[in-house]
């Protein structure tokens, strides 16, 4: 889903209007309390003059105490012998709940537009993550007519100048409304503008959304009197309460006008994609391109889930299958999500293992998008019935084996109706001549094989059960009829399975490819070709950023192991105050120390949003905790000054103090390998650090630095972690072999709330950082000798395989 990033708000008549606003609440709640006040009474509690304005700003009076000392007033001088504490309440709730919110108007802002959620309360952050705002980067701007000076007062009054880039008013513009003309010279005065990614939110048909229409840009009409529209001017989306606001992304994405056969189409569509059956890359190109360009994905059971990371980062992601053991949701409910995102205009991929018409209810969900009205496609993916026989090299046809495919479910009811079926089903198919495929079979299999061999078929019929695709543990169990259910018990053999009974099921075509003697070690930098499946059937959990995820997913699944996201970080922009920028580009000698590849993408992210000249930063020298934070910064033509031996923290801190004191530098790498750092002068690289990393970063290189440095410390992003990534490792298969921690706070997030490593899980973690956060959650872990991605990939890898067959 394709999000604005322009937002222009003109809610003059709304949430700037106090005394249309105060009116109104006040009326209310003077009646509330049987007092049926006149004109006269309500233009004598006026709204704040600026000498009250002065005494809040100052702080030397609050909100609440103003307000109840001018009910005071106003009480004495009409004589009622009220308390005017319960007319300030009355007066509060009315006005927070009703059509006029300027309180509400501040919670929308902060909950679904907010740049950083940083100096926020802990309630409006953790409402901020949980609407999905703080992976949102608007720019918001207020557009405004009438006299500049009355308006700037009515809006630093609303509290809300903060939350906004710049704010327009008709009257410096040189036009008196927001038209085609208003927004080229608005236009003019925003860099990188981009007409086809702005909406206007507006409360005047006649003026905000005309002048938005007319101007080519989105459009959001905010009918707070719900009178409806009676002019024929038809806004892209109507609402009748700022909290609807809240919902976000259905709402405002939905309004822009570049994106109408984008993610977001005026009716919606819902692709129904079969995922295939086993890793990611069996899913189909088509289903590949609707997944790169879908504004929801619903999905189930028995996927590869990395499949997920291919749907753009804004993407719903709902979960709609099993969940620990609970059943999975009913498919009424699924059909009525379909409905209900696609009503919405989202272009939704409806993802199932598989193939959808296979067993899969796809059927059932193509009716009912039918029937609601809704635009949908069916593409078609590899089905479990074809693709794990043929994995286990059992074709289901053969010329002069089988000249027939017959493919049925086991999974029917306990109840005399399902034993009838399962009996005259499997009746009928005894003795038949071609290949029997049976999907969800494996607790029936005892029945199954009985009936058979009663109907007619031979004990000595092969038979196999394969668990493969994406089921927890791929196991492949041949025998006949008669023995069938005895060894896939021996081989604990678990669902789901599928089962194969016919001619075919005894033969074995698999490749003949001569796997090495021992396991091959590699270097991991010059690629996986040679690594054969030094990993396969390990399942690795991932947890840490997006960035570091895809890193390890690529380097793992090239050696066979099966990847999952078990816990995602979130990254959040924090504000970088202006002193720090005025400081760095003063000219004067500093170093900027990056400790990870984050902070450099953020740090170089402010820099252009603030268009700040890198070429300011001349003076300034850049340090690295490693090679792979080095890189990232390179990818901004910049090269690392200094970049530790030893990859930690305490390494990149000796550096730096080497630096500074002329104790040598024999663990510092320059630009050159042999242009060892100039000792305190030559570049001159300053006094001053300027530490830019995570807010959950350790203090002790801040600490150890300041024995020679003044240090600011500088968290310019902080971590949360993601609900619908966690509420997906749920659903990945029950057992774990390794779960990857590449940081400390990523250790943190994973196991907050009391969660645990699966049951026989190993972690694996690098740095002394990020195990000592390790050590107070589990005792079973190993560490990355390399503190890097494939410092991870190797330590798996030297684990996995016995040291007596290492080379």
């Amino acid at each position: 889903m394709i999000l604005p990033e322009f937002l222009f708000f003109d809610l003059d008549n709304t949430i700037l209007d106090f005394k249309t606003a105060e009116r109104t609440a006040l009326r209310q709640a003077l009646c509330s309390i049987g007092i049926e006040p006149d004109s006269k009474m309500l233009d004598r509690y006026s709204i704040l003059n600026d000498e009250q304005w002065k005494l809040l700003e100052k702080g030397l009076v609050s909100r609440d105490v103003l307000k109840v000392r001018r009910f005071e007033n106003l009480f004495r001088e009409y004589d009622i012998d009220i308390d005017p504490k319960e007319a300030a309440s009355a007066y509060e709730k009315l006005l927070g709940e009703g059509h006029f919110f300027m309180k509400d108007a501040e919670t929308v802002l902060e909950k679904l537009f907010c740049k950083t959620t940083a100096g926020c309360s802990t309630g409006i952050r953790k409402a901020a993550a949980e609407a999905g705002s703080v992976k949102k980067t608007h720019r918001m701007f207020i557009v405004s007519n009438g006299s500049a000076s009355v308006q700037h007062s009515r809006i630093r009054g609303a509290g809300i100048e903060k939350y906004f880039e710049k704010i327009f008013i008709s009257e410096e513009i040189g036009w008196n409304k927001p038209d085609r003309r208003f927004f080229d010279a608005v236009f003019d005065a925003i860099d990188g503008f981009d007409r086809s990614r702005a909406v206007i939110i507006g409360d005047s048909l006649s003026s905000d959304i005309k002048g938005g229409i007319n101007a080519g840009i989105g459009t959001i009409w905010f009918d707070h009197s719900g009178s409806g529209s009676s002019t024929g001017i038809q806004p892209d989306k109507v609402i009748h309460s700022l909290s609807e606001l809240i919902e976000g992304e259905d709402v405002i994405s939905y309004c822009l006008p570049g994106d109408k056969a984008g993610a977001c189409v005026e009716n919606g569509r819902v692709s129904i994609v079969g995922a295939g059956c086993g890793k990611a890359d069996l899913i189909t190109l088509r289903g590949m391109e609707r997944l790169l360009h879908c504004g929801a994905v619903v999905y189930d059971d028995l996927i590869d889930t990395g499949l997920l990371d291919v749907a753009p980062p804004e993407a719903l992601r709902i979960y709609m299958g099993k969940r620990l053991g609970s059943h999975s949701a009913q498919q009424e409910e699924i059909n009525r999500k379909l409905i209900e995102l696609a009503g919405k205009g989202i272009k939704v991929v409806r993802l199932k293992g598989g193939d959808p018409f296979v067993f899969g209810r796809g059927g059932e969900e193509a009716a009912a998008l039918q029937n609601a009205g809704i635009d949908y496609e069916i593409i078609p993916g590899i089905s479990s019935c074809i693709a794990i026989p043929e994995e286990a090299g059992i074709p289901v046809t053969h010329r002069g084996v089988s000249r027939s495919l017959h493919v049925v479910t086991a999974h029917i009811g306990n109840d005399g109706e399902g034993q009838n079926y399962l009996r005259e089903e499997f009746g009928r198919l005894a003795g038949c001549e071609g290949t029997i495929v049976i999907m969800m079979g494996l607790k029936k299999l005892s029945e199954i094989a009985e009936i058979l061999i009663s109907g007619g078929s031979s004990p000595e019929t092969p038979a196999a059960v394969i668990s493969g695709g994406n089921s927890a543990n791929k196991i492949t169990v041949r025998g006949s009829l008669k023995d069938i259910v005895q060894r896939t018990a021996e081989a604990g053999m678990k669902p789901p399975a599928v089962i194969v009974i016919g001619d075919t099921a005894g033969m074995d075509l698999r490749s003949l490819r001569i796997e090495p003697e021992e396991p091959v070690y590699i270097d991991i930098k010059k690629g996986h070709t040679d690594a054969g499946n030094i990993l396969s059937g390990a399942v690795v959990g991932l947890t840490g950023t997006e960035a570091i995820q895809r890193k390890l997913r690529d380097r793992l699944t090239g050696l066979g192991a099966e990847v999952y996201s078990a816990g995602l970080s979130v990254l959040d922009r924090l504000r970088i105050d202006d002193s720090v920028f005025t400081e760095l580009c003063s000219g004067e000698e500093h170093w900027i120390v990056f400790t990870s590849a984050n902070g450099v993408r953020v740090f170089f992210e402010e820099l252009k949003q603030r268009h700040i000249d890198i070429r300011r930063l001349s003076a300034c020298s850049f340090a690295v905790i490693g090679e792979a934070t080095g890189k990232t910064l390179s990818e901004y033509n910049i090269e690392a000054d200094l970049c530790p031996g030893r990859y930690t923290g305490q390494g990149l801190a000796k550096a730096l103090l080497s630096v500074y004191s002329g104790m040598g530098a024999g663990n510092v790498q320059t630009r050159n390998a042999e242009d060892l750092p100039p000792i305190c002068g030559g570049k001159g690289y300053g006094r001053k650090v300027f530490l830019m990393r995570s807010r959950r970063g350790s203090r002790a290189l801040a600490e150890e630095l300041a024995a020679a440095y003044e240090v600011r410390d500088i968290p310019i992003y902080d971590l949360h972690a993601d609900k619908k990534t966690e509420e997906t490792a749920f659903a990945q298969m029950p057992k774990t072999d390794y779960m990857t921690f590449s940081s400390s706070s990523g250790v943190e997030l994973y196991f907050a709330n009391g969660r645990k490593l699966p049951e026989g899980c190993i972690g694996v973690c690098i740095g002394e950082v990020t195990e000592k956060a390790l050590q107070k959650y589990v005792s079973d872990y190993i560490r990355a000798e390399e503190i890097s991605a494939d410092g991870i990939v190797k330590a798996i890898c030297a684990h996995r395989t016995p040291a007596a067959d290492r080379k």
